[in-house]
């Protein structure tokens, strides 16, 4: 992922189902987000908010007590960030999508 603002940035992940245990791994900062014992359906997904420190199923259920030890709410270094995701269980419904901003210094 390349972030070609100036600073870090807050991205936004949404994790769709079918799975189990999604991790985002950014291999740049050595930086996880690991869940235990999640387990999503075709319908379900959850949202991760780096910036706002949200992590919520689509049901408005607080994931936070899921998350592995060690995990962050991690950003998005400036220039590229090498991310590694991963899903047990996932199928061809699957899916990870991330958004974000990029941010700049100055005027």
């Amino acid at each position: 992922m390349d972030n070609q603002g100036d600073i870090e940035t807050f991205p936004v992940w949404t994790i769709y189902g079918p799975g189990q245990d999604p991790m985002l791994l950014n291999l740049t900062t050595g930086y996880y987000l690991m869940f235990e014992n999640l387990s999503l359906d075709v319908n379900e997904f959850v949202t991760i908010d780096t910036q706002k420190r949200i992590i919520e199923k689509n049901d408005g259920t607080n994931l936070y007590p899921e998350l592995s030890i060690g995990s962050t709410l991690w950003r998005l270094n400036a220039g590229v960030n090498i991310v590694h995701m991963e899903m047990d269980g996932a199928s061809s419904d699957s899916k990870i999508v991330v958004w974000y901003r990029e941010r700049y210094l100055g005027v």
